[in-house]
């Protein structure tokens, strides 16, 4: 699968529509633009929901997240899903995957959590957690990262509880409500992540 990556659409190469990928208590699939909602156009609006984002301070259109959708699908890098609870069937966020270096077969790891209802309820580490395993174990990656700023504790702790590692601290090097904050960067190898879930290692 590997040797396919930046040749294809990332999403055709992925499943394409089709894909579904299941959490305990959620599913990740593909977005389409008839997905954005009015609740989905208000997360990416939301100062308190955007205020750890590189997202914060800027609007969006419908038509801004619309084009962005179209765009995501043809990426030969990006996959762009969204998180379905599996009771109701409610979209309640999205979590993107994000080839960074082709060659080494790595790639990024974000969440967004939008509604919520749903904040530390668990959400977030379940997505993490069912999009790296496809990651590992169906496009053949090797290393995922996560980043998040110093003083966003729930990311901090999400990619703990992911298994992750913290490789670096780039001091000062974001700015959030007229301060310099750290920037925290956190990777994950296949080893890692299943000596925290042994329970899917050959799923």
């Amino acid at each position: 699968m590997s040797a396919q990556l930046g040749s294809d659409a990332l999403l055709a190469i992925a499943g394409r529509g089709g894909l579904r990928i299941a959490g305990q208590k959620l599913y990740l699939r593909p977005l389409a633009p008839a997905d954005v909602s009015e609740a989905y156009h208000h997360w990416l609006n939301d100062e308190e929901i955007n205020r750890y984002s590189e997202r914060r301070g800027r609007r969006f259109s419908f038509d801004d997240i619309r084009h962005y959708l179209e765009d995501a699908n043809a990426s030969p890098d990006l996959l762009q899903l969204g998180i379905f609870m599996s009771d109701d069937d409610a979209h309640v966020g999205n979590i993107s995957l994000r080839v960074t270096n082709i060659g080494a077969r790595v790639a990024e790891v974000a969440t967004l959590i939008g509604e919520r209802d749903y904040w530390g309820r668990g959400v977030i580490v379940d997505a993490g957690k069912a999009l790296i395993h496809f990651a590992f174990s169906k496009l053949d990656l090797r290393k995922i990262t996560l980043g998040n700023y110093a003083v966003n504790r729930a990311s901090t702790f999400k990619s703990k509880q992911l298994g992750a590692v913290l490789e670096g601290r780039f001091r000062q090097a974001a700015l959030i409500d007229g301060s310099y904050i750290d920037v925290l960067e956190f990777g994950l190898f296949p080893e890692e992540f299943y000596a925290k879930f042994p329970e899917i290692a050959g799923a």
